[in-house]
């Protein structure tokens, strides 16, 4: 048996967050999965996954290059696309507005047959490739990040390095990716 003669009731703050990271994080989800501390926005790209009814209208081909849209090794609705030209100046481009300061998220799923693949823009805007890869005879899903040095409406790119190249894209994803100051909340424990 036992007696109790205080009882003291407190508001408990020292559990609010501030979060100053620059940088993606992983995280532990509650249903114990890895995944990464970012929120990511809409959909920046249209008919990215080429099964609109007229995928020309919004990619367009320049130069040596071409876009036929077809079934390649399992699937349907992809983007035959051939290079035949000068590697500086033949690509199938999309308008984009970029935004400075502002970091997407980008996701290709690529198959290339010869030469090599790159997705990028003027150098005004993004100066390095988006992602690249110079492996053929498989699919591959590019991800990666880049942040718009300048805000304004250019293109996204899909091209190659060398003046002949063949690849497919299944799709191609671009959203805006705020991976700043989210906080690394994990379930573990």
């Amino acid at each position: 048996l036992f007696s109790l003669s205080n009882v003291s009731v407190k508001e408990y703050t020292s559990a609010d967050m501030d979060v100053t990271r620059a940088t993606a994080a992983t995280r532990v989800d509650e249903n114990g999965l890895v995944n990464y501390a970012e929120v990511i926005g809409g959909e920046e790209v249209t008919c990215g996954d080429f099964e609109c009814a007229t995928p020309s209208t919004y990619w367009t081909e320049v130069g040596n290059s071409s876009l036929v849209v077809g079934d390649y090794e399992g699937r349907t609705s992809v983007a035959n696309i051939n290079m035949l030209g000068a590697a500086t100046s033949d690509r199938i481009r999309q308008p984009f507005d970029y935004v400075s300061g502002v970091t997407y998220l980008i996701s290709v799923d690529v198959y290339l047959v010869s030469g090599s693949f790159r997705c990028d823009t003027s150098n005004s805007f993004v100066p390095y490739d988006f992602i690249s890869t110079n492996t053929t005879g498989s699919w591959q899903t590019l991800t990666g990040y880049f942040t718009a040095v300048s805000t304004g409406s250019n293109e996204i790119w899909l091209r190659s390095n060398q003046e002949i190249s063949q690849f497919y894209i299944s799709s191609i994803s671009v959203k805006e990716a705020a991976i700043d100051n989210v906080p690394r909340i994990d379930y573990t424990g």
